[in-house]
């Protein structure tokens, strides 16, 4: 491109980085990403998200987190995907402590997650035995009224008789069986 006399941008760079690491060419990528940045392109957001999406597909969460505070010292702000991918990653790598860490930061930095990070959070947590995390977003989901599917799909996620424990445990009224199982209160 260059001896044509065009010059790439960040959306060329961007496209073949996407190219290089979906096509299992993370050594194509990475090399992209540092001639970009010699050649004083400075990565933006989607460039940011392309190489976070690498990082948590080959299970480098700690990685990935650190691409996502590269991006708040350059003055970038994540995005709902930068942290939903970044949620995802430490999930994936076995982290389910740190996924949680950086949920709770979300809220600590005034972002509202949005229903991708929640569904996130819900579907990695039903592969394991972290009840009291599942509860807390299905309680959310609850409140903010989602339909009745979205509660049915979580139901078949948790096992309904700690769900039900912890139903009775919290004394939350006015969950129906039809929204969330039996309260106990039958």
């Amino acid at each position: 491109m260059e001896k044509s006399g065009i010059r790439p941008d960040i959306v060329t760079y961007t496209t073949l980085m996407s190219a290089a690491y979906k096509s299992n060419r993370w050594e194509f990528g990475n090399g992209l990403w540092n001639l970009m940045v010699h050649k004083g392109c400075l990565p933006n957001l989607a460039t940011f998200n392309v190489r976070i999406q690498y990082l948590v597909n080959r299970r480098r969460a700690w990685n990935a987190h650190k691409m996502a505070a590269l991006m708040n010292k350059i003055g970038i702000d994540p995005d709902e995907v930068t942290y939903n991918l970044v949620i995802k990653g430490f999930f994936l790598a076995g982290y389910p402590e740190m996924a949680k860490r950086v949920y709770s930061a979300l809220h600590g930095n005034g972002y509202r997650p949005n229903i991708k990070i929640y569904q996130t959070m819900i579907h990695y947590l039903s592969y394991g035995s972290w009840f009291l995390l599942q509860n807390e977003y299905s309680r959310w989901m609850t409140t903010m009224r989602l339909p009745l599917l979205v509660i049915g799909l979580v139901n078949s996620a948790f096992f309904l008789s700690e769900v039900q424990g912890m139903v009775r445990e919290t004394g939350l009224v006015g969950i129906t069986s039809t929204k969330f199982g039996s309260t106990g209160q039958d």
